[in-house]
């Protein structure tokens, strides 16, 4: 920092901006190694800060005990979740920029400084033969949106939920190299496929409007429907074939579903229900429904629009 007023400017910023601030995050910003401190000023006021920490590079013989989660190593947090969290091979070769912390002035928020500052991370982090940026928060809609619009993929979803915001943890990088860009793809397919087993496991409690968020995040291609699974939906929407029997399909089917469809409430109601496995009457009393039949009649509506898609897919 260039002056203790500056530092003193920083301190209030990152108080403002709510983050749980003390006199340990000053003590790591003037004495850690490895953080580094991006400002955006205007008239010599500081009006947003960032505050990035370089990880990975990690020493080879290190590898496989962090990957077994036997063994940490301080300052780290980034390529050591997404090692021992996620199995993606290598990445604590990788070198990355983590965002731990970025504030914007509570009366310039919304006029893009947050974006220039992540814009000048990236281009300074690409400089350095950074191999990706990545970021670690408690993912409230809003702040998930601020990252996704910025070029931000969804590698890993805490369990826990965050003891202030109530928010599940999320991790999320974005690519410097080409390397790096192919492994993260290959993780977030994994994701995708994992999280319609973790919506009713670990994340029945999350809220559909972010699950949907995060399943439209790491889809980047739609999911394919086998035949068998389409001529399921098809006995479900058109006929009498139960929700019961036709289960796996529209599981199957839910993805793709949630990747191409635009009506939102419908979305929310096939998170709640066939990827939360919510009872019948906690999916009525979410949406308002009387009863079973007017679930079902929903259900039917949001799938008979999938078929309809897939014919001009």
């Amino acid at each position: 920092m260039a002056s203790e007023k500056q530092l003193s400017e920083l301190f209030g910023l990152l108080v403002q901006a709510h983050y749980r601030t003390s006199p340990d995050d000053l003590r790591l910003m003037l004495d850690g190694p490895n953080i580094k401190v991006l400002l955006a000023v205007c008239d010599d006021a500081i009006v947003g800060a960032a505050l990035v920490s370089a990880e990975g590079d990690i020493e080879s013989q290190l590898h496989l005990p962090i990957e077994q989660c036997n063994r940490r190593v301080a300052g780290h947090l980034a390529p050591q979740m997404l090692a021992s969290q996620t199995g993606i091979q290598n990445i604590l070769s990788f070198r990355c920029w983590r965002v731990m912390r970025i504030a914007v002035h509570s009366d310039l928020r919304r006029h893009t400084i947050g974006r220039l500052l992540l814009d000048a991370i990236f281009d300074k982090a690409k400089a350095e033969r950074q191999d990706y940026v990545a970021t670690s928060f408690a993912a409230t809609d809003d702040v998930f949106c601020f990252w996704q619009d910025s070029g931000f993929s969804l590698q890993h979803i805490g369990w826990r939920r965050d003891s202030v915001s109530g928010a599940h943890t999320a991790l999320m990088t974005k690519s410097i190299g080409s390397e790096a860009a192919s492994l993260f793809n290959q993780q977030a397919r994994k994701l995708a496929t994992q999280l319609t087993i973790l919506l009713r496991d670990t994340l029945s409690d999350l809220d559909a409007d972010i699950a949907i968020k995060f399943i439209r995040n790491v889809l980047t291609t739609n999911p394919l429907l086998s035949a068998d699974d389409r001529r399921d939906v098809i006995l479900f929407v058109n006929y009498q074939r139960s929700y019961e029997t036709c289960l796996a399909a529209l599981s199957n089917a839910a993805l793709l579903l949630i990747a191409i469809s635009n009506d939102q409430k419908l979305c929310e109601l096939v998170v709640v229900k066939v990827l939360q496995h919510k009872s019948w009457q906690q999916a009525g009393a979410v949406f308002g429904y009387k009863g079973k039949d007017d679930v079902i009649a929903d259900l039917k509506q949001a799938y008979k629009a999938l078929l309809l898609s897939l014919i001009h897919i």
